[in-house]
């Protein structure tokens, strides 16, 4: 009969004690910075910081299938992903102030999002 392996049990329960500490502290860096870049931010402006600049935004569309066709209406329903980035001038920190985090995530509904049209030429 073997002994029993008490040793890799306490290390186990320190190991899980260590990931749930770093991982709140991690919680509350971002919760820090998405409070402090988010205090005075408005998701209906267009975020840059001088209106007469513009803002190149590449879109990119994955299309997964083709659902359906409809040739008298013109019209198609498609599955699939959408996908877009921009730079939003008000969505900045200094990560030395933040343990040096340099990239979080916010929901969506939180900031900016550009709309979209699709139209045929």
């Amino acid at each position: 009969m073997g002994r029993p392996h008490y040793g890799r049990f306490w290390w186990f329960i320190f190991l899980t004690f260590l990931s749930i500490f770093h991982g709140s502290a991690l919680v509350d860096q971002n919760r820090q910075i998405e409070q402090s870049i988010l205090k005075d931010y408005n998701k209906r402006h267009r975020p840059v910081k001088s209106d007469s600049k513009q803002m190149t935004i590449p879109v990119f569309l994955m299309i997964n299938h083709v659902e359906k066709v409809d040739e008298l209406e013109q019209t198609m329903l498609l599955h699939g992903l959408l996908w877009a980035t921009w730079e939003d001038e008000y969505l900045r920190w200094e990560p030395s102030k933040f343990n040096n985090t340099n990239m979080i995530s916010i929901e969506s509904w939180k900031i900016w999002q550009p709309s979209f049209a699709l139209y045929n030429r």
